[in-house]
């Protein structure tokens, strides 16, 4: 043990009902993300009565908002060039998990990403005695092949055997045995575990958001679209870049589009708006912090998020709360599709057809070309996001999971 652990574990201890242990690779405010950020408000809001520890990749043990953080291992990139999982990284992870876990905590959440972790945790909460739930933000199956035939394209014979065979459906199967609980982040995501995959431990806790305040005046500003979310693969973030060019041709000359977010598929984006000549149109922000980003919400008309595989998006639920309706894709595979635990066609945004850019445009005209359309669903995107307030959100996850220890 560190001296620096044994200075925190000697720290005048705040008045606690129980001690929580998150399990996760990655949290803010260390990393930016979907699941980053549900641990990170999940623990915040927890610690105010609870003991709160979280086992994690950060730069030494510390305490942060009454939260006791534990390094694992240091900071570092998860993904790869290509926007692909480095699994070694997330071995090495693995491997170094118990010389921190074997602490007696009433319960362990753990993430459920990138799964081959699941049977050590089982492993060392077993010798503590623990009860041990995994969070689970996508139930993939077709999916899952998918991607492990693109993981492996470039990684030689013995991976794509690997990878292309079924064992990777397999250890999938098999690892979710190893939690007590599995806690779902959306409806759909719950419902595929019971119906495709015959679990029936499964309980319901969703993401949830920051309410916000700002509200678009759309009679003063040029008509704005946003994207925000890693530039990735699977993000089709192309979708997006091709929607505007087709938009510009329906006499949007004006629109400004508005990319929040980096990853490896920055350069090719870059290279597509310039062939397209939509220079004056995308604007590429990169990361931006709480505040820029809550501007550019509280501008946006509409928010299209072209991804194929989501399983909640809570980006999508911040710029409903800002007012702005959501244009998602409707993707091929239904378990990749979370962001319909709140997206309702016709009611608080609409669908297009996944991969459709020409689609995806003439969605957008309809709200951009309707004021009245766009004001009721507008309206009603603001009172669903009202629904998923993170006060709210960790009150029932505090419900479903004392329901559940014993």
């Amino acid at each position: 043990m560190s001296p620096r652990t044994e200075l925190i574990q000697s720290k005048t201890r705040y008045y606690t009902d129980m001690k929580i242990g998150f399990i996760t690779d990655k949290i803010t405010p260390y990393y930016i993300g979907g699941y980053e950020t549900r641990y990170w408000e999940l623990a915040r809001r927890l610690s105010d009565k609870h003991e709160v520890h979280v086992f994690t990749s950060c730069p030494e043990d510390t305490v942060i908002e009454n939260i006791f953080f534990h390094k694992i291992v240091p900071p570092m990139n998860y993904v790869d060039e290509r926007g692909f999982r480095d699994y070694s990284k997330n071995f090495l992870y693995t491997l170094l998990l118990s010389k921190k876990v074997l602490q007696k905590m009433d319960f362990i959440d753990c993430n459920s990403i990138p799964f081959i972790h699941l049977p050590m945790v089982k492993l060392l909460t077993k010798m503590c005695g623990e009860r041990f739930f995994a969070t689970v933000h996508e139930a993939l199956q077709n999916a899952l092949n998918e991607y492990f035939t693109e993981y492996s394209r470039d990684n030689g014979l013995v991976s794509q055997l690997l990878f292309r065979s079924n064992l990777p459906n397999v250890f999938f199967n098999e690892a979710l045995k190893c939690p007590d609980k599995l806690l779902a982040v959306s409806r759909i995501t719950k419902r595929v575990l019971e119906d495709q995959f015959n679990f029936s431990n499964v309980l319901y806790s969703p993401n949830g958001i920051t309410l916000q305040n700002q509200r678009l005046n759309r009679n003063k500003r040029v008509p704005t679209v946003t994207y925000l979310g890693r530039l990735s693969p699977e993000k089709h973030v192309q979708d997006l870049v091709l929607a505007i060019g087709y938009l510009k041709k329906l006499g949007y000359s004006d629109i400004v589009c508005n990319i929040i977010g980096k990853g490896p598929e920055r350069e090719y984006l870059e290279q597509l708006v310039r062939r397209e000549n939509v220079q004056d149109s995308i604007t590429f922000h990169g990361f931006v912090s709480e505040k820029v980003k809550s501007r550019i919400l509280g501008m946006t008309d509409v928010f299209a998020l072209p991804s194929q595989r989501e399983g909640f998006n809570i980006a999508a639920l911040e710029a409903m709360s800002h007012g702005a309706p959501v244009v998602a894709a409707n993707p091929p595979n239904y378990e990749c599709s979370g962001v319909f635990e709140y997206l309702e066609h016709g009611f608080n945004g609409l669908i297009y057809r996944a991969g459709d850019a020409e689609h995806l445009a003439c969605q957008v005209d309809v709200l951009l070309s309707n004021s009245k359309t766009w004001g009721m669903m507008s309206r009603n995107a603001v009172s669903t996001a009202e629904k998923y307030s993170w006060d709210t959100i960790v009150t029932g996850y505090l419900e479903t999971v004392e329901a559940n220890l014993f």
